[in-house]
């Protein structure tokens, strides 16, 4: 059996794990890998197994006991849906990447706080048993100071014109008496 074919080059400098695909149970699988001669280094093997049908009776399990997220608004940064978690209180795993501009919502309360890092890479929330509202909204972290500094800008344009108008105008006032009228028109 061939479950996949990989020709090509591949960096191992960091761990990965390989899906070989399915077998079934002591059939043998043959891991031919080439190195050329300016390669050098070592490698480590480890193999694992999963019985499928364990991991979908646990799934099932975990699914009843605690409950899924079942979305009602979805955007690229506002997710909202409801829950209802039986048993004991944990945590409401997502398979949304973690990021600082995260916040979150239970039943209307910022528990953006509470916000857990798992796995180095996705984010969880505490929960509570019984039926929740959950929220996550995402702002970018440098929205907020970028907008704050635009504003600031735009504050000091303005204020800048009015004076630069102001003294247009008095200018014009000043001109007006000693000109003659035809030149006092043509002044900016």
């Amino acid at each position: 059996i061939v479950a996949e074919t990989y020709t090509g080059t591949r960096n191992f400098d960091e761990p990965m794990s390989l899906d070989f695909g399915d077998f079934p149970a002591g059939e043998e699988l043959q891991i031919t890998l080439s190195i050329t001669d300016s390669e050098s280094g070592s490698l480590k093997f480890r193999a694992a197994g999963m019985n499928q049908n364990t991991f979908i009776s646990w799934f099932n399990k975990i699914v009843g006991e605690y409950g899924t997220l079942n979305l009602t608004e979805f955007s690229d940064t506002h997710l909202k849906g409801n829950i209802t978690v039986g048993g004991d209180a944990g945590l409401l795993y997502t398979s949304i990447p973690y990021d600082a501009g995260w916040n979150a919502y239970v039943d209307g309360v910022d528990v953006s706080r509470d916000i857990e890092k798992v796995g180095d890479a996705y984010m969880a929330l505490p929960i509570s048993a019984g039926e929740h509202t959950v929220e996550f909204r995402f702002t970018p972290s440098g929205v907020i100071p970028g907008l704050a500094v635009s504003a600031v800008v735009w504050a000091a344009l303005i204020a800048l014109a009015l004076i630069q108008k102001k003294k247009g105008s008095a200018l014009k006032e000043k001109l007006a008496g000693v000109l003659p009228v035809e030149a006092a028109y043509y002044t900016k």
